[in-house]
């Protein structure tokens, strides 16, 4: 990611209103796949899926962005609501910094298109059994709220990337804003 990218999203949460985030509908409607254990918020930004899973009893949650500003803030609200979070800044094109986080029994991606590679990557962080959770912007989005159509998913998009995930669960928004979620056994 070029240097622009950072400042861009630094540039952007700098900006953001400081408030506790709500966690994403698509979390709560999928939150009962989570096992127990730790989770890897990817693209966390200020954290709306990582405060909550850690609200969560057993679960050690990690966060990543390319943001410092955005996981500043993350650590300031879970500091205010009294749970612990790792966080980390980290370009996500450079899939050896990656691949050096670890293994987690959870990995949740929520409003961020990642790249097959990056995806693939984040299968081989996951433990066996393990729950990989993909919700973000389709195309159907893209059509209707001028939203970059590179960064949103195309149907059924992530189905067959990596055989080593059996899928679980897929939906499609009926709704504004339109968004797919995958949720992803580890076998």
């Amino acid at each position: 990611m070029a240097q622009s990218d950072r400042d861009k999203w630094n540039s952007r949460y700098l900006s953001s209103m400081k408030g506790m985030p709500n966690p994403p509908v698509s979390l709560l409607a999928h939150q009962q796949y989570l096992i127990e254990g730790s989770l890897l918020d990817v693209a966390s930004g200020e954290g709306a899926v990582s405060l909550h899973v850690a609200s969560l009893a057993n679960m050690k949650v990690t966060a990543i962005d390319v943001s410092h500003i955005a996981l500043d803030t993350l650590t300031n609200l879970a500091a205010q609501s009294g749970v612990s979070i790792n966080t980390q800044c980290l370009d996500l094109d450079e899939l050896s910094e990656v691949a050096n986080l670890g293994q987690f029994n959870n990995i949740s991606i929520f409003r961020y298109k990642p790249s097959i590679a990056l995806f693939q990557q984040l299968a081989t962080l996951l433990s066996s059994n393990g729950c990989l959770i993909l919700s973000t912007f389709n195309i159907k989005h893209s059509q209707t709220a001028s939203f970059p159509e590179r960064l949103s998913l195309k149907d059924h998009e992530f189905l067959n990337v990596d055989s080593r995930l059996s899928l679980v669960s897929y939906q499609q928004s009926a709704c504004a804003p339109f968004t797919d979620t995958y949720v992803f056994k580890k076998i």
